[in-house]
């Protein structure tokens, strides 16, 4: 067992001076190879690297760390295990002249220029992944808004008329149970089919749902997009399209800024297929759970040129007892949805 993982579920309070000047109470913990640290709502404020903390000075029972000299930013902690941790597992030293000609300021450039290398070409999907995971939830969920509205900037808006919009609910409240909290977004995509953003939003191309021979297939796609989301990181999804430095940003200040909402907005327009095949089976249990048909999807996944063997998977899985997934006339409200 190495020394951080003996202290990867350790945490302690500590006092965070911000570079402004203010105090504010901080719940410190241990993540890979940093400190990570988050307010009393359990929001995440900053990563330390361990590599990079330095000791400015202790006190009867507390030691206040930091990371820049040319900085006032400073950690407080006074919990001994966890001094005692930062200690064993990090480079934490006090504050003095260090003289190592061993070891110029080149090699530690040199050094730091071969893990950025490594960052950006062998390890970005991982790094995505890694900062996607260490974002609560709610947060994730304010992001996905984020996106869906610099989307609608760009879409000029959804599609929500009143007479639609109960029928949107109703093919949604069929496939799912209300826990899943699913949000119905039709709007133009251009070439894309349906997306999925965190916090719910399941968005449905207009021109899609205006080629859709019934209701069946629509409920097809969604179930679809809604099985890929289960089994995606989605927040990962959507910073493959901010890029590298904003999800740095995110993972160091807990917001991604406008222009990279931005980006990953344009990055959702630009896509044009649907979710693989590895998501057929979950689909099919949605919509057999659902009591809908998936012959109909078969027939709209040919349509679209999928693979006949991929169609054939929902064609032969017939749903004993199936009914429409919508009634007449809300079919007809739905794809009038974009009429007003």
């Amino acid at each position: 067992m190495t020394a951080l993982e003996q202290f990867v579920r350790l945490e302690s309070l500590g006092q965070w001076r911000q570079a402004d000047g203010d105090r504010i109470e901080v719940i410190v913990s241990f993540g890979n190879a940093s400190l990570m640290l988050r307010d009393i709502h359990d929001r995440p404020l900053a990563h330390w690297a361990l590599p990079s903390l330095r000791i400015k000075s202790r006190d009867v029972g507390s030691v206040t760390y930091y990371v820049d000299p040319d900085d006032d930013e400073t950690l407080e902690i006074d919990d001994a295990q966890m001094n005692r941790a930062i200690e064993v597992v990090s480079a934490a030293r006090p504050t003095a002249p260090v003289r190592s000609p061993r070891l110029p300021a080149k090699v530690w450039l040199g050094f730091a220029l071969a893990v950025l290398a490594s960052l950006v070409w062998w390890a970005p999907d991982m790094f995505r992944r890694y900062v996607a995971g260490s974002i609560p939830p709610i947060q994730s969920e304010q992001i996905g808004d984020q996106v869906l509205d610099e989307i609608l900037a760009l879409q000029a808006g959804n599609c929500s008329s009143t007479v639609g919009a109960p029928a949107a609910k109703a093919l949604l409240s069929r496939l799912f149970t209300p826990e899943t909290h699913w949000k119905l977004v039709i709007l133009p995509l251009n070439e894309r089919p349906t997306a999925a953003l965190p916090g719910g939003h399941l968005l449905v191309s207009s021109a899609l749902l205006a080629g859709l021979h019934e209701p069946d297939e629509l409920a097809g796609y969604i179930a679809l997009e809604a099985a890929h989301a289960d089994s995606a990181p989605l927040l990962a999804e959507l910073l493959q399209g901010a890029g590298l430095g904003a999800t740095w940003r995110l993972m160091m200040t807990g917001q991604l800024d406008p222009q990279a909402a931005g980006s990953a907005a344009a990055e959702v327009l630009q896509g044009n297929a649907i979710p693989g095949p590895g998501n057929d089976a979950q689909t099919l249990q949605i919509l057999q759970q659902a009591g809908i048909g998936s012959r109909p999807f078969a027939a709209a996944l040919l349509r679209q040129g999928a693979d006949a063997g991929r169609a054939a998977t929902y064609d032969q899985a017939g749903t004993e007892g199936a009914t429409p997934a919508l009634a007449d006339q809300d079919w007809v409200a739905l794809q009038d949805i974009c009429a007003g």
